[in-house]
């Protein structure tokens, strides 16, 4: 039982020192991007719950050691460490392979039309595919994802969407660096999409949100994009309300100028009826 504690302690004090050190490493985010989801949906869906202890660990080394010699390694050489770590072990996908023999979650190098795809996520069974979201994978030397490529004369996230448009199916766009992990959906614009990075996935919300919108369970199963439609109609409804705060105030702005002004009459033009 001691030994048990002692481990656990030292386990913690190991947690603690990586995210001091990884702390200040959080990534600005663009001016011009909109989340995706309401953030306020967001926190009343997925409220924040403790990190499993070996998650925790696990993506606190990984942002550790993006910030020394794996940040200058090539997306070819850390692609599958990436992806085993955070869509295998914390988000649940499957690779070929696994115990459920002819059935996969995560595929890698999906053709499509455009031509080959990265990953993907979705069901995969021997000569068939239901695919969800496709991902473009880049190496943390790719620091802007909205920059062009060399050769290309497209960016990773421009790429990534062609992909999507060539893939039936598809309802989600994910693409990443191997330390930020960004989530668009397919019929919004390009600075809408959730992000994050591996050091925001120490904080408890943060991971929350990310295990809540892209776990197996949940985009297999179509709660997130179930999620996407509840949060569109939550914000038509916001705005419809507002708009008939706007037109109940200037009609009541209208009518009490038209009071302080009792000379000057709405015929007259000066006091335009309200829509």
């Amino acid at each position: 039982m001691h030994v048990a504690v002692r481990v656990r302690r030292a386990a913690r004090s190991t947690i603690d020192n990586l995210q001091s050190t990884i702390a200040p490493s959080l990534m600005p985010r663009d001016l011009f991007a909109q989340p995706l989801f309401s953030p306020k949906l967001i926190k009343a869906r997925f409220p924040a719950q403790p990190i499993p202890e070996a998650h925790q660990q696990a993506i606190a080394q990984w942002a550790l050691a993006l910030k020394g010699g794996l940040g200058q390694v090539k997306e070819e050489a850390i692609r599958t460490s990436f992806l085993s770590l955070f869509f295998v072990n914390v988000l649940g996908y499957k690779f070929l392979g696994g115990h459920d023999g002819g059935v996969w979650t995560l595929d890698l190098e999906t053709r499509a039309s455009t031509g080959s795809v990265d990953a993907c996520l979705g069901t995969f069974i021997h000569g068939q595919q239901q695919i969800i979201a496709p991902f473009e994978l880049k190496g943390p030397r790719t620091s802007n994802l909205e920059a062009l490529m060399q050769g290309r004369h497209k960016s990773p996230v421009q790429q990534a969407r062609e992909y999507a448009n060539d893939l039936p199916g598809s309802q989600f766009v994910l693409v990443s660096n191997c330390d930020e992990i960004r989530l668009y959906a397919l019929g919004y614009g390009r600075a809408v999409y959730e992000s994050w990075t591996a050091a925001e996935l120490l904080d408890p919300a943060r991971y929350a949100s990310f295990v809540g919108l892209l776990g197996a369970d949940n985009l297999l199963s179509n709660a997130t994009q179930d999620l996407l439609k509840a949060n569109a109609l939550a914000e038509r409804d916001i705005t419809q309300a507002l708009y008939k705060d706007y037109k109940t105030l200037r009609q009541e702005l209208i009518l009490g100028l038209h009071h302080l002004n009792p000379g000057i009459h709405r015929a007259g033009g000066a006091f335009p009826k309200a829509d």
